[in-house]
């Protein structure tokens, strides 16, 4: 079994954390994030596998993707072609959805590039801060396979970011 990149500790109370960046309101990484750009590829993976599934299905599973992809090696899932396609849709430790399968590797394609242009995916999601919380959104929904805006605030979240205007919402649809 691969060994799972580094993140820090989830935050329980996600409530609590979403109350923290609405009174922050700004955004901006506060909670610190993964130290390696293979883990903000993880996470990434994990808020799209996420995505239209109940949460605990994926993190169930969570074991067999970090196997099943390698632990998350960018240039070698960058390099993944039809036989590797072929072996993940066999895979029963994942969620077999193709779309999402296919958007991992053009994402790990996708991170090869930004990796050369600005040295770490942490510098590239700091380079986004200037255009704020919406214009980061849309910049990661226009560049990254199977990543739209929900699921885009989502992974910064999981990431470390503050989403006051995202977290605004969620207070207000789910309370406190």
């Amino acid at each position: 079994m691969q060994k799972e990149p580094e993140m820090p500790s989830e935050e329980t109370d996600h409530m609590a954390v979403a109350r923290a960046a609405v009174e922050h309101g700004e955004f901006a990484q506060t909670r610190g994030g993964p130290t390696e750009d293979s883990a903000y590829f993880a996470q990434m993976t994990k808020a799209i596998s996420r995505a239209g599934l109940n949460w605990k299905v994926i993190e169930n599973k969570w074991d067999g993707y970090l196997s099943a992809f390698e632990g998350f090696n960018i240039d070698i899932v960058a390099g993944y072609g039809d036989d590797d396609i072929e072996r993940l849709m066999a895979d029963a430790g994942i969620v077999r959805n193709h779309k999402k399968i296919l958007s991992t590797i053009s994402n790990a394609q996708e991170i090869q590039g930004l990796l050369a242009e600005h040295g770490s995916f942490q510098d590239y999601l700091k380079s986004l801060i200037p255009a704020g919380e919406q214009g980061a959104i849309k910049e990661l929904s226009k560049r990254f396979a199977h990543l739209g805006p929900s699921t885009s605030a989502m992974f910064l979240w999981m990431v470390g970011y503050d989403m006051p205007e995202h977290a605004a919402y969620m207070l207000e649809k789910y309370g406190e």
